[in-house]
């Protein structure tokens, strides 16, 4: 009876441990201070990549990135540390949120990429324009300029 009981508290602190290891928790922070936490965690993981804690600050920096408090989400760095915290996570498959959040800001990254090709179309359409009427003046000041050109020749020989 008393191996069994052993067995089972093993095994519970065995469980536990697991899951600390994991995933831990992002605690929360104020809006305030998303800054400076972002800044500490990309030190981390510049200070020592091959650590085997940095796949956790890969973790806290997308869930710091794409936070609805912090007031200058940048969801294309999440997704970049979403991805490389998926890479060193055991079982990437297993953990259903996380592949939804990787689908969810993939698709943002999308999203904002197709934008940002619109409003470049829309730029480089307005500068044809201006172009096309930058090229008309010229025209017109060239056939100006070779007509005074042509009353000044008559001009000296008179």
């Amino acid at each position: 009876m008393i191996p069994i009981k052993t067995a089972v508290i093993w095994a519970a602190i065995l469980l536990l441990a697991g899951c600390t290891q994991t995933q831990k928790s992002v605690e929360p922070i104020a809006a305030d201070q998303y800054s400076a936490e972002i800044a500490r965690l990309e030190a981390l993981v510049r200070s020592d990549p091959g650590a085997s804690e940095v796949w956790q600050a890969h973790y806290q920096l997308a869930q710091r990135y794409m936070s609805h408090k912090n007031p200058r989400p940048n969801y294309a760095k999440a997704l970049n540390n979403l991805e490389l915290y998926l890479r060193h996570n055991p079982n990437p498959a297993d953990d259903e949120d996380m592949q939804n959040w990787l689908a969810a800001l993939t698709e943002i990254q999308h999203l904002s990429h197709r934008k940002k090709i619109k409003q470049l179309e829309q730029v480089n359409r307005k500068l044809e324009k201006q172009n096309t009427a930058l090229s008309m003046k010229i025209e017109m000041l060239k056939t100006l300029d070779h007509a005074v050109e042509e009353k000044r020749k008559t001009f000296i020989r008179d």
